[in-house]
């Protein structure tokens, strides 16, 4: 010791030790508020993140069915208005399956048929013959473009792996005389999948579907 010191005077104040430890409980203490405040806006906060998904959930589903209400719509018009083609009235959705194109030629259904014929079987749908084009009268039907088999076995692939081809009319459907015929019944005798000739499953009658196809 110092002369003139005591031991009281030299001994630190009882706070010290103390103080040198501060930081370190402050830290402790701040890092806990923190985890707590986390911890707690993570599971109060999840309703209104949860609150937000569905929100978005709703609305994606508000918009699909808007959009389908919109095309039940649009068909129910189109099965209800009519256009006129060929000196005939036709519901506009049949219209527009025919797929009209301004480079048709016009035909006579008088004048085709002549030529060399083919006979062919579907044994299911759809057949392949993705579009027609009816006679001048709307008389008569003449295959315009038919899809190649993608695999084997490909349904799509039957009326071309039978020869059938663009530009041959319809002759006759299971024996009947067709050539002539309205080009509405033709395609419904053919049962044609894209006019919406859809058999029931257990109509064993539908099929096989026997057409003869001429060369126009």
């Amino acid at each position: 010791l110092k002369s003139g010191s005591s031991l009281a005077d030299s001994a630190e104040p009882p706070f010290s030790m103390a103080g040198s430890r501060l930081p370190a409980v402050l830290l402790l203490l701040a890092g806990s508020v923190v985890s707590y405040w986390t911890a707690t806006y993570a599971f109060v906060g999840g309703a209104p993140l949860s609150r937000n998904v569905d929100s978005r959930v709703i609305m994606s589903n508000w918009q699909k069915r808007k959009k389908g209400d919109e095309r039940r719509v649009m068909w129910l018009r189109k099965n209800i208005n009519e256009v006129e083609h060929e000196g005939e009235r036709l519901k506009e959705i049949f219209y527009d399956q025919m797929g009209v194109e301004e480079e048709d030629t016009p035909w006579d259904s008088k004048q085709t048929g002549m030529g060399d014929t083919i006979s062919v079987e579907f044994t299911k749908q759809p057949y392949g013959i993705l579009r027609w084009q009816a006679g001048t009268g709307l008389k008569g039907a003449m295959v315009k473009d038919v899809q190649q088999p993608i695999y084997p076995g490909d349904p799509n692939g039957q009326a071309y792996l039978q020869g059938v081809r663009r530009g041959m009319v319809v002759k006759e459907v299971n024996g009947k005389d067709m050539l002539a015929a309205d080009f509405r019944e033709i395609v419904k005798e053919i049962k044609d999948q894209s006019f919406g000739y859809v058999p029931y499953d257990n109509d064993k009658k539908a099929f096989p579907v026997k057409v003869t196809f001429a060369v126009s």
